[in-house]
């Protein structure tokens, strides 16, 4: 069985990429170690996960600004925020082992931290650096979520006395 068709079974959304979105960001000698380019079935779940990852800023912007609705739709767009973080979150995980089996990154040639350059080349840190900053600070957006949850009545969505 073809791994395009085995994905497709996972995404239904990857049979609608008829163009693939490529990183806009050069390999940088200095910091990247080039592993190698992606194939097409890959090209596809990184299509995926950046079209997810925009979603996911679409959905945070959404419940960020969206003030004056109701309860109940200040509620559904925090449900909307939390499903795109899901979803990225899983196709995120999905790339990085496709990637992994692809390259055969496991055992000695391991690497946990892998990234997409210009030209779909996959790369690895050169050096491994943990104080880089995160794309989005997760733990911010959650007690900012979890701060406006706590102002809606929650349980007069969930209970019936």
């Amino acid at each position: 069985m073809d791994m395009d068709i085995r994905l497709e079974a996972l995404f239904p959304e990857l049979s609608g990429v008829k163009e693939f979105i490529d990183s806009e960001e050069e390999v940088d000698p200095i910091i990247d170690s080039v592993i190698g380019e992606l194939p097409d079935y890959l090209k596809g779940v990184y299509t995926l996960l950046q079209l997810a990852q925009r979603s996911m800023r679409q959905a945070l912007i959404k419940s960020k600004t969206e003030v004056s609705c109701s309860d109940e739709q200040i509620l559904n767009n925090v449900c909307g925020f939390c499903e795109a973080i899901r979803k990225y979150e899983t196709l995120r995980e999905l790339f990085r082992l496709i990637s992994k089996n692809e390259f055969a990154l496991w055992g000695e040639n391991c690497c946990e931290r892998l990234g997409v350059r210009k030209g779909f080349l996959l790369v690895k840190p050169a050096h491994y650096e943990s104080d880089r900053p995160k794309i989005i600070d997760l733990k911010k957006t959650l007690e900012e979520v979890l701060e406006r949850l706590s102002k809606i009545n929650l349980r007069r969505h969930f209970c019936q006395n």
